[in-house]
């Protein structure tokens, strides 16, 4: 049952993202995108399952791992300027996230 609520809270937060492009612009939405919600949500669910020391380690990976989140943006705003369809630029992104991903795992700790 917790797995639905959890569902449900994601759903919900990405949800509003169309709504605050239509009524508030892209540049805003752009914004809101990046607002932590989903961070705080899942860190909350995380802290209760498992205690406050996860959430220390999950924030301090989260850091570590901000390049992922660059990389995908970079490639979705760059493929997307060049005039690929969006479906073409989010793949393309998310394998940008990937590779950093796996770059980032290899470093040493």
């Amino acid at each position: 049952m917790k797995w639905l609520l959890y569902f449900a809270s994601g759903g919900l937060l990405v949800s509003v993202i169309p709504f605050v492009g239509n009524h508030y612009g892209p540049r805003f939405a752009g914004l809101i995108v990046l607002f932590p919600i989903v961070t705080l949500v899942g860190f909350s669910f995380l802290g209760l399952e498992n205690g406050k020391s996860a959430v220390v380690i999950g924030a301090a990976n989260a850091i570590r791992n901000l390049p992922t989140v660059l990389a995908f943006l970079a490639t979705v705003y760059i493929t997307a300027r060049k005039g690929l369809p969006l479906a073409v630029c989010m793949p393309i992104g998310i394998v940008a996230w990937l590779i950093t991903a796996l770059i980032l795992s290899r470093l040493p700790k």
